[in-house]
């Protein structure tokens, strides 16, 4: 996977529009998508009661868009870096965070949004932003570790 022509272009060019330009769109995804399930989890833990939180629906596009966007890019960081990621256990926190934060979602969108759920919800998107960042110091700390 990673020695693809487009794996290498993306991870080893110089180039804006390879690396830095897939890792700003995949972070613009990620804001569209924890900012619309915040939006909607903050209003469930009681915050502008005022509002009804049928309206937020008209909200959910944009957080797919969002989702579309971090499942492309993802991809594409993924070949570049295939080896590194898979060995990094920050990238299964990750992982792991987002689909249980989309599970939730899925779960309040069927039911009654529970609190509990909201806070949960909030608690897996700070998990995934925190292992998604972890990912570019613990891979590095391994590798210092093994010298």
């Amino acid at each position: 996977m990673e020695n693809t022509s487009l794996a290498m272009w993306i991870g080893l060019s110089d180039s804006f529009f390879a690396y830095p330009l897939i890792l700003l769109v995949h972070t613009v995804g990620l804001t569209l998508i924890v900012g619309v399930n915040l939006v909607v989890s903050l209003r469930v833990l009681g915050v502008s009661p005022e509002m009804p939180l049928d309206e937020l629906e008209q909200l959910f596009p944009l957080m797919w868009a969002g989702l579309f966007m971090n499942v492309l890019t993802g991809v594409l960081l993924f070949i570049a870096k295939a080896t590194q990621f898979v060995s990094n256990p920050a990238f299964y926190l990750k992982m792991i965070s987002i689909a249980a934060a989309l599970a939730i979602f899925l779960v309040m969108r069927r039911r009654t949004p529970s609190r509990i759920l909201a806070a949960a919800s909030i608690g897996f998107w700070l998990l995934a932003i925190i292992g998604g960042r972890a990912m570019a110091y613990v891979g590095e700390a391994a590798q210092f570790s093994s010298l």
